[in-house]
């Protein structure tokens, strides 16, 4: 046992007045005389021997409690023995997530975890080695330091918008524990300690000690722009467009009144004012134009603080002229007559061995025209082509046997054998919903084309019958497959076997397939996004840059089915929408990036959670007296000074029983 103030024990030569105090007793005794004194000395004799024992028996209780006393002042320890040269390691982990943004009792929590900090630093000896974590994980967190440098990182530290991650965190302060080969371990934790997606759950052996210190703010409200999307097949210039953003309250009080603000190029276009009730969302639908096709870039942003990196959510969209079209197979009049002519789409024919596959996701809508067969080359890139929610449609050959392993592969009908027909298209499938809502009123008595003769079709019950005869055979079908739909003619355009491609519910047919892709864009990516970011760009070979004004950042890139992914490795620190350029300089498109929205929900571990992940942790509160204890223990190990404050104590308890209940 050793002491942390041991000039406190000079007090120990206190001891020496109580026990002058009982040798020199000063009190005068009254001499009284008696006739008979013989039993008198006899009592005399027995009381004298009992105020001997009860005199030192206070003595000792006495002196016991003030020795107890002074040694408790002095702080005693029992010292930790470590590995490496008789040092321990203590790792300090400051928070600087935006939600350190909040309001404490004494101020805002970040600047109250620095101070801490600084307390800590200040207690810890000259000697001992540091390590300090932020969120960020910079570079400094694999070396240690001595408490005067670590004290500099502290003060040159600011609020960062990455997450807090406390298990990735714990992970670091413990690998360089392993890896030096400390024998003690000393970690403090200074953070809201708000909850993230990953879970808590790790194991300290028993040389690590956790102590948290908990900054709680005095409420937990925050609102927040959590997404936006569209659900359009085509933007079109000078068309309004419907955007939808998702906003949240993440606190535990009622928002009675807000409002949320769009801007589009820097405009703004609509407000919409809202109230939001606790820990709720709701999706508002706004309203975009432009007359001009490219990119546009927008921006939501609300009013709300004291947390305010999630008030903006930025995004980028792409106004397409037109609906692209890729017609692979055989050249049609039809198609060209019903695709060239309109400005919005766009035609592109390929035949069955031209077909770029890398550029098979640039496209909305991919006709397969009367192919004699259909690879597995092919009908791979397709799958990948529904399953990003495009929109396929088959129009079979006088070959449809062909099609087997492409039906099979996707789970789609099969074509089975001819039949003669010579039947009319049923006038019900104009009350069918695919048909009829085109329509401001469905005609009575319309001519309808006639099928001389057409493929029997296998039904499948995830398939739906869109056009059919009179017969009841089926002529047109959709069958869902990924996110985007199937749709299957059950015959050629050919005259020889209808006459469908005159007739108006042809077109109507093919105009509500093209518009049939099921894409909801989302529109921005996470600034601090560790998965790659899908592109479409018509070349992939091309280097991409990320135009920061003067700063130019290289993106790393990959080929991806529908044009390049890119990754930011955490080169971009800032949330906005960028613009894209190519090797060349070329502006290839935009980027919105936005700050992750982990911090804004206001959930925060319990005492009891992080027990129950981390095993035995002390939670230790922003009282400085209680901190230097808790300080004290890393270089002093085991504190002894509430022992003899409490032996004190006992011992002046006994002092008082002696002197009331022992007669003499």
């Amino acid at each position: 046992m050793t002491f942390y103030e041991p000039s406190f024990l000079w007090a120990l030569g206190l001891l020496l007045i109580p026990i002058l105090i009982h040798l020199f007793n000063l009190r005068k005794y009254k001499r009284v005389t008696f006739s008979n004194v013989e039993m008198l000395k006899e009592l005399h004799t027995q009381s004298r021997k009992t105020r001997q024992i009860k005199k030192w028996l206070v003595l000792s209780s006495r002196l016991l409690a003030l020795a107890f006393l002074i040694l408790a002042f002095a702080r005693p320890f029992i010292p930790k023995t470590n590995i490496k040269n008789g040092k321990s390691l203590v790792s300090i982990y400051l928070d600087n997530s935006q939600s350190m943004l909040a309001e404490g009792e004494d101020g805002q929590l970040f600047e109250n975890g620095k101070n801490i900090a600084r307390d800590i630093l200040d207690m810890l000896p000259n000697d001992i080695d540091v390590q300090f974590l932020d969120n960020r994980l910079s570079p400094y967190i694999n070396k240690v330091f001595a408490p005067e440098q670590a004290e500099s990182l502290v003060d040159n530290l600011e609020l960062d918008y990455f997450a807090n991650d406390l298990k990735l965190v714990l992970e670091r302060a413990k690998r360089v524990k392993q890896i030096e080969g400390y024998g003690a371990h000393h970690v403090f934790l200074i953070s809201d300690f708000q909850k993230n997606k990953s879970e808590l759950v790790m194991d300290f052996d028993s040389s690590s000690v956790l102590n948290a210190v908990k900054m709680m703010p005095v409420s937990s409200q925050n609102l927040s722009i959590d997404t936006a999307w569209i659900d359009a097949p085509i933007v079109k210039p000078g068309s309004p467009l419907k955007i939808y953003v998702k906003v949240t309250n993440n606190g535990d009080s009622d928002v009675e009144s807000s409002a949320i603000t769009l801007k589009v190029n820097e405009v703004q276009q609509s407000v919409e004012s809202f109230g939001l009730v606790a820990q709720s969302s709701e999706t508002f639908e706004m309203e975009i134009s432009t007359t001009q096709a490219g990119w546009i870039e927008g921006e939501f942003s609300i009013s709300d603080v004291p947390i305010v990196f999630d008030n903006s959510y930025f995004f980028s969209l792409l106004v397409k002229p037109s609906i692209q079209v890729l017609s692979i197979g055989e050249s049609s009049k039809s198609l060209q007559k019903l695709f060239q002519k309109s400005q919005s789409f766009e035609l592109t024919e390929a035949k069955s061995g031209e077909v770029n596959y890398s550029q098979l996701g640039t496209f909305d809508f991919i006709i397969l025209n009367s192919l004699p067969s259909i690879t597995s080359g092919l009908t791979e890139q397709l799958g990948q082509f529904l399953q990003s929610g495009g929109a396929v449609l088959v129009i079979p050959s006088a070959r449809s046997d062909k099609y087997s392993e492409f039906s099979r592969t996707l789970g789609l009908p099969f074509y089975l054998s001819e039949e003669n027909r010579n039947a009319s298209i049923s006038a019900e499938n104009l009350n069918q919903s695919f048909i009829a809502d085109v329509y401001k009123r469905v005609p009575k008595n319309v001519r309808l084309p006639k099928v001389f003769k057409s493929f029997e079709m296998q039904r499948s019950a995830r398939s739906k019958v869109l056009l059919k005869l009179k017969d009841g055979s089926s002529i047109l079908t959709s069958t869902p497959a990924g996110t985007g739909v199937v749709f299957q003619f059950a015959m050629p355009l050919s005259s020889d076997y209808s006459t469908i491609v005159d007739h108006e519910i042809f077109v109507l047919s093919m105009l509500k397939m093209a518009f049939s892709r099921n894409e909801q864009r989302h529109l921005a990516a996470s600034v601090h996004s560790k998965e790659p970011i899908p592109i479409v760009t018509s070349d992939q070979s091309q280097q991409l840059y990320l135009d920061q004004g003067d700063n130019n950042i290289v993106l790393e890139t990959a080929p991806n089915k529908n044009g390049t992914r890119v990754w930011l490795n955490d080169e971009v620190v800032e949330a906005g929408v960028f613009t894209l350029r190519n090797r060349s300089e070329n502006d290839v498109g935009r980027l919105a990036l936005n700050y992750n929205r982990t911090e804004s929900i206001q959930k925060f571990y319990s005492d009891e959670e992080l027990e129950n992940g981390l095993g035995e942790i002390n939670i230790v509160s922003e009282n400085f007296s209680e901190l230097k204890s808790t300080v004290d223990q890393v270089s002093s190990g085991k504190s002894l000074w509430k022992l003899f404050l409490a032996l004190s104590l006992l011992f002046l308890l006994i002092e008082v029983l002696l002197l009331r209940f022992l007669k003499t």
